[in-house]
């Protein structure tokens, strides 16, 4: 079957070029030619040098020859990609997919690297929503490309949306286990999404502080995360936690009730609650 649909594809794409007007296929040949003798002769490719300016000029004009082929629009974007003038390769890979046509395999990383540089450029200038529009593009247009989910997922999160981050951290994770940052992000969309952004955030801060063994700036953070949202009963027993271990015990009592009281199955608060209650009293 699968031999069957590349025989099509190649039949398909063989039609289309004799298709095209001879006109049309004579700059197409020449653009190819010149291209190749560019990538061979400059140590450097840039769309301004003498062989892409031939290279692109041949490419146009069988564009002008064949209006609406697809063909000539997909090696204008290669020349483009190849010679690192990444906005005009982008927009050029554009007309060639509105055509209906679909990438090859050697036209993925080209068309990736495009829109990954211009939306990586857009972020830089903070401007989001664009980087975020090229990242999307990428999801519709490429299989599964792991970049542009952890993109779309990171630049979501920073624009407050962590409900529509989730789907591609969870994506992320399950097609690489082994993704730690995947994970942690994963963990914290799920939080923000829970509790609210402020609180999920001074609690994750909480937790890097008392992995510092910072135990009053963990403190701090946690005592701010049940400020923000005073239903969140991890953030509770963690003050629990670091007032127990700072041998607090009262203090500790009261976190860990609280905790307890938002969920008293959790036997671990529970357990925490009865030792800090049995040693405030020695």
């Amino acid at each position: 079957m699968r031999v069957l649909i590349m025989f099509v594809c190649l039949t398909t794409l063989a039609f289309a070029q004799s298709d095209l007007v001879p006109a049309a296929q004579e700059a197409m040949e020449k653009a190819k030619s010149a291209m190749e003798t560019a990538v061979t002769t400059y140590e450097r490719q840039y769309p301004d040098l003498p062989l892409w300016k031939e290279a692109i000029a041949q490419a146009k004009e069988a564009i002008r020859v064949a209006p609406g082929a697809a063909e000539p629009l997909r090696l204008l974007a290669e020349i483009y990609s190849r010679s690192n003038w990444y906005g005009p390769a982008y927009n050029a890979w554009m007309d060639y997919l509105d055509t209906g046509a679909q990438l090859g395999s050697d036209d993925v990383p080209l068309f990736v690297e495009a829109g990954s540089k211009l939306a990586y450029a857009a972020y830089q200038q903070n401007q989001l929503e664009p980087a975020l529009e090229y990242y999307l593009k990428q999801i519709d247009v490429v299989p599964y490309n792991k970049d542009a989910y952890v993109w779309v997922g990171r630049i979501l999160l920073e624009q407050g949306k962590p409900t529509q981050a989730i789907p591609y951290w969870q994506t992320v994770v399950e097609r690489d286990v082994t993704d730690t940052r995947a994970q942690y992000f994963l963990k914290l969309a799920k939080a923000q999404s829970q509790w609210g952004i402020k609180a999920a955030t001074a609690f994750e801060e909480g937790v890097s502080f008392y992995d510092q063994a910072d135990l009053p700036a963990a403190r701090e953070r946690f005592a701010r995360a049940v400020g923000f949202n005073e239903m969140y009963s991890e953030a509770w027993a963690w003050l629990g936690r670091v007032e127990f271990e700072q041998g607090n015990y009262a203090d500790a009592s009261t976190y860990y009730s609280e905790a307890s009281k938002l969920e008293p199955q959790n036997e671990t608060y529970s357990y925490f609650y009865k030792e800090a209650e049995r040693l405030k009293n020695q």
